[in-house]
């Protein structure tokens, strides 16, 4: 098995301006995950996880994040992304991702930006950019979709139509890498039709010319 989601959100969080300090992996073991979080609590300003957080017995980060602080949510209304919690360990914030890949990266463009930016007191970057979509779309009712999907450019380089990619899946790292935005359609979206308007999250961060 390979580690991609730590030099993935590494890279992230250095776009984003942020000193990263590489803590390791962690054993599956409550104690190990417990002194790991708490004896980088003390000086850290932010601390994220990736992985080790599924629905059930095994879920020792939510538990340890219970116990020494207070765990603000936890699990969301969000495809890939449901795994996703935040709280807080001895009062440092405490960002749980997902292992999927892309699931983790949504998790850190929609949510983590907006942590690191109000932790610099800083109005989080824009995230609200419009075009239209290439093909229709269509999910259920109550849940955000996000997919990724690349840019259509006119002669003059001007960002103009985007294109959802073909492979959606959650650990697809070949279209993670091609993909330069995400497409998010929100939860009262059920259909969308070609040339529709729909807000794009940058993977990267900016937003490519």
């Amino acid at each position: 098995m390979y580690d991609s989601n730590r030099p993935m959100l590494s890279r992230m969080l250095q776009a984003a301006g942020a000193v990263v300090t590489n803590l390791g992996i962690a054993k599956d073991d409550p104690a190990a995950i417990a002194a790991r979080l708490v004896g980088a609590a003390s000086d850290h300003d932010l601390l994220i996880s990736s992985g080790g957080a599924p629905v059930g017995f095994a879920d020792h980060l939510t538990q340890i994040i219970s116990r020494r602080g207070y765990l603000e949510f936890w699990r969301l209304a969000m495809r890939p992304g449901k795994p996703i919690g935040f709280g807080d360990v001895d009062d440092c914030p405490t960002l749980l991702l997902p292992g999927n890949p892309l699931a983790a990266a949504a998790g850190f463009a929609l949510i983590g930006r907006a942590i690191l930016a109000r932790l610099e007191s800083r109005p989080p970057a824009r995230t609200g950019w419009r075009l239209p979509v290439a093909t229709s779309l269509s999910k259920p009712a109550g849940r955000t979709q996000i997919l990724l999907g690349r840019l259509c450019h006119d002669p003059s380089g001007r960002p103009t139509v985007v294109e959802p990619l073909p492979d959606q899946g959650s650990a697809s790292l070949r279209y993670l890498a091609l993909a330069d935005v995400m497409i998010l359609l929100h939860s009262e979206q059920t259909v969308i039709n070609g040339s529709d308007p729909v807000e794009i999250v940058p993977v990267r961060q900016g937003f490519p010319a």
